[in-house]
């Protein structure tokens, strides 16, 4: 990597997949690759060959940085049965507002919302934690027992 290009943080919760929203991140990452420092932060292990086979890039993991939670913290949450549990995609929200501040650029690519917790881009493919909109209920303002009723409460 030239220390003297911008870096750059993608944030991707897996590339293994074979849908229309790794097609995007994977088509920013060819476009964006060979000028700028590019990290990926990712849930899961990229296979590079599959996914050029699949999506027609031309990507190697020599030419970025693959960031992911320790392998304790993914087996932790991994043990969640919920196959719709939005847990790794907040952990990886947390780890994106924790290194940020490297970066001159976060983009986010995938099929959920996220808070980069700051200025970034975001790409949604589909809203996919929209399935929680009506089940949320903004507890600011309310008082201290009001809110820990509303936490019990889910």
């Amino acid at each position: 990597m030239k220390h003297n290009r911008k870096q750059i943080l993608l944030v991707h919760h897996d590339l293994s997949v074979t849908g229309g929203a790794t097609a995007v991140a994977a088509w920013i990452v060819q476009a964006l690759k060979d000028d700028f420092d590019l990290t990926i932060l990712t849930w899961k292990s990229i296979d590079f060959g599959a996914l050029n086979r699949f999506q027609g890039t031309a990507l190697r993991d020599s030419e970025i940085t693959i960031l992911k939670p320790n392998a304790i913290v993914r087996a932790v949450l991994n043990l969640d049965r919920d196959y719709g549990s939005i847990q790794p995609v907040a952990y990886l929200m947390r780890m994106t507002h924790a290194i940020r501040k490297n970066y001159d650029l976060v983009i986010a690519s995938g099929t959920e919302e996220m808070d980069l917790g700051g200025t970034g881009l975001v790409y949604v493919h589909f809203p996919d934690l929209a399935r929680f909109w009506s089940r949320y209920h903004d507890c600011e303002g309310l008082p201290l027992w009001s809110k820990l009723l509303a936490i019990a409460k889910g």
